[in-house]
C-alpha cells in the first residue's frame, strides 16, 4: 500500500510549522526554560528573599547583564551599609560602580541604600 501526501500537513484544521521553524522555536522554548529569571528590587531594599540569593560575583554579572543593564564598573567587597551579595544601580552615582558584589562576614547583615537595588533571582514560574 502506497500513501500520498499532498500540501501542507495539517493538524486540527492548521497548517503545521515548517520543520526548520518548529525545531528553532522548540529550542527557544528549551532554553527559556531552563534559564533562570531574575529580578530587580526597589532601591532601598534590603536584600533578596531567602532561597534567592545570588550565589556568585560571576552569575551577579550574568544577571545584571540580563535586565539590560551595564554591570561595569563594578565594586566588590564587604561593607555593612549595602545590601548583601548582588545589587545595582543604573545611574553612575557615588564612585560611580554599578554592579555591586557585598560578601559580608559570619554575623554581619547589609543593609538596604537608597542608591542600591538588590538584584534576585526570580521566583520559579
Amino acid at each position: 500500500m502506497v500513501l500520498s501526501m499532498r500540501g501542507p500537513l495539517v493538524t486540527s484544521g492548521t497548517a503545521a510549522a515548517p520543520p526548520t521553524r518548529a525545531l528553532a522555536a522548540a529550542g527557544a522554548a528549551a532554553a527559556a526554560a531552563t534559564w533562570p529569571g531574575y529580578t530587580k528590587l526597589s532601591y532601598g531594599a534590603s536584600g533578596c528573599a531567602a532561597g534567592r540569593e545570588i550565589a556568585s560575583e560571576g552569575e551577579c554579572r550574568r544577571a545584571i547583564a540580563s535586565l539590560g543593564l551595564d554591570p561595569q564598573p563594578s565594586w566588590s567587597g564587604s561593607d555593612g551599609s549595602v545590601p548583601p551579595l548582588c545589587s545595582m544601580r543604573e545611574q553612575d552615582a557615588g564612585d560611580g560602580q554599578h554592579m555591586h558584589w557585598n560578601v559580608l562576614g559570619e554575623g554581619e547583615v547589609g543593609s538596604g541604600r537608597d542608591d542600591l537595588a538588590p538584584v534576585c533571582r526570580a521566583a520559579a514560574t
